[in-house]
Parts: C-alpha cells; sequence; structure tokens
C-alpha cells in the first residue's frame, strides 16, 4: 500500500513540475519576443514558475529521494586502486 502510495504521490509531484516548468518555458520564450515592460513582467513570470518547480521538488522527498540515495551509495564505494 505505501509503494502505491508513494507511486500515486510521485505521479501527482511530476505533472505539477511538468506544467511549472512548461509554464515558465512559455513565458521565457514571450521574454525574449516582446519588448519594454511586458519583457520584465515575462521574466520574471518564468522566474515565478521555475521557483514553483523547485518548490515542489522540495515538498515531495519521493522526487528527490531516490537520486540522493543513489549518490550517497556511489560516494560510499572505495576507489579502485590504479594498475601500476
Amino acid at each position: 500500500m505505501a509503494r502505491a502510495a508513494s507511486e500515486s504521490e510521485l505521479r501527482m509531484a511530476l505533472n505539477d513540475i511538468t506544467w511549472f516548468l512548461a509554464f515558465g518555458c512559455a513565458f521565457l520564450v514571450l521574454g525574449f519576443l516582446t519588448r519594454s515592460i511586458a519583457r520584465d513582467l515575462c521574466w520574471q513570470t518564468a522566474t515565478v514558475g521555475f521557483f514553483a518547480a523547485a518548490v515542489v521538488v522540495w515538498r515531495h522527498p519521493v522526487v528527490w529521494y531516490p537520486v540522493a540515495r543513489r549518490w550517497i551509495k556511489h560516494l560510499k564505494k572505495k576507489p579502485k586502486p590504479p594498475y601500476h
């Protein structure tokens, strides 16, 4: 049951991240295409979209925990001795 719950949470978090990143990218492109004050507003809105995606990643450990566990496992490995 816990695995199903974590898969559901992962699916929901990845869906949210996808929407926020798409939102940020759309306004990033608009920032390159517009002029004056609209450009500043597009850049600010894109920043909010990327920040929202980062918050979703931070609030859902199911997203980043497998990557962190893999990095820790890799760091604990002893280096192989060089061949002479």
